[in-house]
């Protein structure tokens, strides 16, 4: 009788204290609002961060390139060609010709010049026009033979300079020297060149032997 009396006062004194705990844990979660406890909080899945969104490009206005004004080239004119002993008229009011082809025997006086047999070419420009002829820039060639070889040039001391502007009325000179191997001669072809832009005046013949 005394062992289950006792054993009657544990088993309730354990059931006891099993309800007053289960009530202080009811009522602290009651006062707190049930707000999960700090531990909950921590063991709760972290959501990921935002990823940082890359900026939209926009579309650049570039501006519309001017087009410049293109310089169209200048176009050489067909050369006038006469005969040795004629002249011509490369442009209007203009007369050109051959005046005269002087023999001599060169000496080289530079290095790379030829001593031997020359001629002195003579052009005279005869500008009957109203506007001033500028040759400052025109330049004397001459060439010979089949294969039109091109004569070269000699520093003349007698050959003068360009005359430069040549007026209205007046008349200019062009003197240059070449050295052609005798025998050359008789065919053979003067170019004069006045300025760019204007056309070449070409004399074509022979020159008798001396």
């Amino acid at each position: 009788m005394g062992e289950n009396k006792n054993r009657r006062f544990v088993v309730w004194s354990v059931v006891g204290v099993a309800v007053v705990l289960i009530g202080a844990v009811a009522g602290g979660f009651a006062l707190s609002g049930g707000t999960p406890s700090p531990m909950a909080s921590l063991t709760a899945t972290a959501e990921p961060p935002l990823a940082a969104s890359s900026p939209t490009p926009q579309p650049t206005d570039l501006p519309t390139p001017t087009p410049g004004t293109t310089q169209a080239p200048t176009e050489t004119p067909d050369a006038v060609e006469a005969d040795i002993d004629d002249t011509a008229s490369p442009e209007k009011d203009v007369a050109v010709r051959v005046a005269s082809v002087h023999r001599f025997e060169a000496t080289g006086a530079l290095p790379g010049e030829v001593s031997g047999p020359a001629l002195r070419v003579t052009v005279e420009i005869d500008n009957q026009s109203d506007a001033d002829l500028d040759t400052s820039l025109a330049t004397l060639a001459v060439d010979f033979g089949d294969d039109r070889v091109p004569a070269p040039e000699l520093d003349d001391p007698e050959a003068p300079a360009n005359p430069g502007i040549v007026a209205p009325g007046d008349l200019g000179t062009i003197v240059r020297s070449f050295t052609i191997p005798d025998g050359e001669t008789d065919r053979m072809r003067v170019s004069l060149e006045m300025s760019v832009g204007k056309p070449t005046v070409i004399f074509e013949g022979g020159v008798p032997a001396s």
